[in-house]
């Protein structure tokens, strides 16, 4: 009888530490936080890109006692992340410059962060956070202690090298080069060199880290450092280069990179970082290779002939058609895009896609305008519309405004066939400021999203990656393929005509 209830006692502390393991926890204490103090942690189970707001997310919201606030998960996957916050802390009711940002956590994790206020760095981000409180970085110190503390700490350090408010880390120009490959080999060289001070960094680290949490975090470090050199690459302003040498460019830099990144057959390189770098290299040079081709099949080309393995071929695929199909909604490309993708996250995130498919009827809503009259999408069945989600603190979405749809509004003004919608993601009274200054077109109809912004239902159904976002649909509601029109106001009036 006592050996049977020793088993049982040992199967149930058993299964105790495969909870632990499969699961995390993560404890955060100071003396600075008071009973009123609430804290959220971020939680992603995976990651396609390096801006976290792509993947859904969980959210746990807890309120301090003691100076003490305790999260569990129960279950974290392979390539889980996380970020803590406070609930004031969000842009566009997102977290950023927050106590901790995106870093990766590993099943079995038991951390204890301790966390205090230190003298942080103005950022002019927008007017500040939401709660329209000055935005300050890194004005939150954390110490870390306990299981997988070292590669917390080690992403901190990590992010510390990537400061450039020193002169002596800074790039200088050389202005009387014009040559672009002298330019860029240049930066890279010197990003380089924080490259191999975070490699040492983690050298530190590395026999408190898995080989796995090693590498990624390698991987991780090196996809910043490039997004770093692709930004030098995009404001590079000198004498224009021919389509091959910026095609040389990207290909010298893609075998830099490969030269760097730490993968294999067996190792996932899971990195968030690296796929948005990649993908972009691969849509870069699509753009560039001649022939009448679709623009995404051709870059799906480029990914099929230079991704390292399937996995992050399956990847970089699917990054690439979340990122930009839905300014170029070509159901082909992603029907032989999904009949090669096994991931089942993949899988499942790609079926986002499927509202955007030319031809395809767009999602009914209903909203109310600036009076609270409510609008149904379908009661403009019959009508060519030009529907568009923005909102005033986007420079591109006024311009796009400005420029394209208030002439094309005015255009249509006695046109019964046309009509132009304006989805605001702002709430009602800056809706209605931006009337009354004049920045919306009275010929439009504007609604917006019930004060619920970012939150609205809808908005989180469409996960439209970046704004403005325009669409055209015709009488029946169905998209209409206007890929590269919607910017050019001669262009989409040809488009419409032929729908009328």
């Amino acid at each position: 009888m006592m050996k049977y209830l020793l088993f049982l006692i040992g199967l149930l502390l058993g299964v105790e530490v495969v909870a632990q393991q499969k699961g995390a926890k993560i404890t955060v204490q100071s003396d600075y936080l008071s009973e009123q103090d609430t804290l959220e942690l971020y939680y992603w189970k995976d990651r396609l890109s390096h801006y976290p707001l792509y993947d859904p997310f969980a959210v746990q919201s807890i309120v301090c006692r003691n100076g003490r606030a305790t999260f569990s998960l129960d279950s974290v996957s392979e390539n889980a992340f996380v970020t803590l916050a406070f609930p004031y802390q969000k842009v566009d009711v997102f977290p950023v410059f927050s106590i901790l940002t995106s870093t990766r956590i590993t099943a079995g994790d038991d951390l204890l962060i301790n966390i205090r206020p230190v003298k942080g760095r103005y950022r002019a981000f927008d007017g500040g956070y939401d709660s329209r409180l000055p935005i300050f970085k890194g004005n939150w110190h954390c110490d870390f202690s306990g299981k997988g503390a070292a590669k917390f700490q080690a992403y901190m350090l990590l992010d510390s090298l990537l400061d450039d408010t020193n002169p002596k880390d800074r790039f200088n120009l050389d202005r009387s080069n014009k040559v672009l490959s002298d330019q860029v080999t240049k930066y890279l060289v010197n990003q380089m060199e924080k490259f191999e001070k975070g490699v040492a960094i983690l050298k530190q680290y590395s026999d408190q880290m898995t080989t796995e949490e090693y590498s990624h975090l390698s991987n991780d470090f090196l996809g910043v450092i490039y997004g770093r050199v692709m930004g030098f690459l995009f404001k590079y302003n000198a004498d224009p280069v021919s389509e091959a040498e910026y095609v040389q460019v990207l290909q010298y830099l893609r075998k830099e990179l490969y030269a760097r990144m730490i993968y294999s057959d067996t190792f996932n390189m899971n990195s968030p970082e690296l796929y948005h770098i990649l993908t972009m290299m691969a849509y870069l040079e699509g753009r560039r290779i001649p022939g009448d081709e679709v623009y995404l099949k051709r870059v799906m080309g480029v990914i099929d002939k230079y991704g390292p393995n399937d996995f992050i071929q399956s990847r970089l695929k699917t990054f690439g058609l979340l990122s930009r199909f839905r300014d170029d909604p070509n159901g082909q490309v992603l029907e032989e895009v999904r009949a090669t993708i096994k991931n089942s996250y993949e899988l499942e995130r790609l079926k986002e896609l499927d509202l955007f498919v030319v031809g395809t009827e767009f999602i009914d809503f209903t909203l109310p305008d600036q009076n609270n009259v409510k609008h149904s999408l379908s009661e403009y069945k019959g009508k060519v519309v030009l529907l568009d989600f923005w909102y005033m603190g986007c420079i591109p979405c006024r311009r796009l405004i400005e420029h394209i749809i208030t002439p094309l509004a005015k255009h249509y003004r006695d046109d019964s066939d046309v009509q132009v919608i304006l989805v605001s993601l702002d709430d009602q009274e800056q809706l209605k400021r931006s009337i009354a200054q004049g920045v919306i077109p009275k010929e439009a109809i504007a609604l917006y999203t019930e004060n619920q912004k970012f939150q609205h239902p809808l908005i989180k159904k469409l996960k439209i990656p970046g704004y403005p976002y325009p669409m055209l649909l015709d009488k029946e509601g169905k998209r209409i393929d206007a890929a590269g029109k919607l910017h050019d106001l001669d262009k989409l009036i040809e488009v419409i005509e032929a729908y009328k």
